[in-house]
């Protein structure tokens, strides 16, 4: 799919493509009556198991131990970083990427520290979902899908094509299967713990997290595709699935002029 895409003329920029794509936070949701049901399944599974294990790797690791787990997972992905901005026809962005990689694989100690920051040449992001919207193909229906989360049909597509850019997944070494596991599930917990405070928020600042979370994940995959900063959380107004509407006080009547004496 790509491989067609490379030659095909860029009809607009990413900018462009993001305002006609989707107003700020407005995508089709056709399934949502299915979408709720895997959103409820994923808010049971993060409060049952992910949840209590990430709170607990993030008590039993130290802060330096749990930034090189966060810095390694994120060195992984450069690959998947240089390969999509290739295609997207981003030089600067996709010589960053190869830098990090190179720099922070070999003086950082495989990514386990984040070297190339500190040469103020920062993380970026870059995938194949992005890719395809860069080349014209349009969100399709948004869907939550079992252990991922909010997406779009387009972006489910681009993730299963980036899970194949982990260079983790070609290497071949004694036990690499349970590295493999143990370097995903590190990873995995490592993000959960990181956001369980803006979660928390969340979850208190709405009454219908599932609406918000979609608000949410459009407005920021459209401020991404952009290049824009993503939107704070506490800046979007409260969800309710049955607003009721707000009384309005009865209008004064006018007290009448007193006749001049």
């Amino acid at each position: 799919m790509f491989v067609a895409g490379l030659g095909l003329a860029l009809s607009f920029g990413q900018a462009g493509l993001a305002r006609a794509e989707a107003q700020i936070g407005v995508i089709a949701d056709p399934f949502e009556g299915f979408n709720r049901k895997i959103f409820s399944f994923n808010k049971g599974l993060d409060r049952a198991i992910v949840r209590p294990v990430a709170m607990t790797y993030r008590r039993i690791l130290p802060t330096p131990a749990r930034d090189g787990v966060h810095n390694l997972t994120a060195n992984l992905n450069e690959p998947n970083t240089f390969f999509n901005s290739a295609l997207q026809l981003r030089a600067d962005s996709a010589a960053r990427s190869a830098f990090r990689f190179g720099v922070n694989s070999t003086v950082g100690i495989a990514g386990v520290f984040d070297v190339a920051s500190t040469l103020g040449v920062y993380r970026q992001g870059a995938d194949f979902g992005q890719t395809l919207a860069r080349y014209g193909v349009k969100s399709g229906p948004y869907l939550v899908a079992p252990g991922v989360g909010p997406t779009s049909a387009r972006d489910l597509v681009g993730f299963g094509v980036d899970l194949f850019l982990n260079p983790l997944d070609y290497a071949r070494f004694k036990n690499d299967v349970a590295v493999k596991v143990a370097v995903i599930v590190a990873g995995g917990l490592d993000t959960r713990a990181r956001v369980d405070k803006d979660l928390k928020d969340f979850q208190v600042s709405t009454s219908d997290s599932y609406a918000a979370a979609r608000s949410i994940w459009a407005q920021n995959r459209a401020a991404r595709l952009a290049g824009d900063k993503p939107i704070d959380a506490q800046s979007l107004p409260d969800f309710t699935s049955d607003p009721s509407p707000t009384p309005s006080s009865p209008t004064p009547s006018p007290t009448p002029s007193q006749p001049h004496s």
